[in-house]
């Protein structure tokens, strides 16, 4: 099974050292079929830069990464174009820092692809949680220590993400809470 991984390489990875943590979770996605042999064996990663061109690009893990420039989260879809439709699986590697706008033209895009699984983790304490989730196919939102997770997620068989997954969960706590004022 193919994973494509999508580092997110935009002017906004430069902050908190996200484009480090990015690195890092990049060489611990290439050691995973190594280290699991058992369970990802039959797994292999595809790895993807979105940076300072117009779509996603190849790229090579013993480049350096720098963070720079702006991109929009649309122009995933070229990249879309180029993939095998079984083949649909991605994991997003991202601060989330895009427009509405762009998140929405996003997601007229992967209408084309029901078959797509496409999964987000939040690098960085800014991330926004809440776009990642939107346009995640599980509707949840990894952390980077949550990356073995969301690997999982694309071997298991339905859309929703395993049960020992660890997520954010945007809920709303109920009027019942217990009074700390008191």
């Amino acid at each position: 099974m193919n994973i494509n991984i999508i580092a997110d390489a935009s002017g906004s990875m430069s902050s908190m050292a996200k484009i480090n943590i990015v690195c890092a979770l990049l060489k611990f996605c290439e050691d995973i079929p190594i280290v699991h042999k058992k369970s990802f064996s039959e797994l292999n990663f595809v790895y993807y830069l979105l940076g300072d061109s117009s779509e996603p690009v190849l790229f090579d893990k013993k480049i350096i990464l720098k963070a720079s420039g702006s991109v929009e989260l649309c122009a995933m879809g070229k990249l879309l174009e180029k993939t095998n439709k079984k083949e649909c699986n991605f994991l997003f590697l991202s601060d989330g820092r895009f427009s509405n706008d762009d998140k929405s033209k996003f997601q007229q895009i992967t209408v084309n692809y029901p078959d797509m699984r496409f999964i987000s983790v939040a690098v960085g304490a800014d991330a926004d949680e809440f776009l990642l989730k939107d346009i995640s196919t599980c509707k949840k939102v990894f952390h980077p220590e949550d990356i073995i997770q969301a690997v999982e997620t694309f071997l298991s068989v339905s859309d929703k993400c395993p049960p020992s997954a660890s997520f954010v969960n945007f809920s709303v706590p109920d009027a019942g809470e217990e009074n700390w004022d008191e």
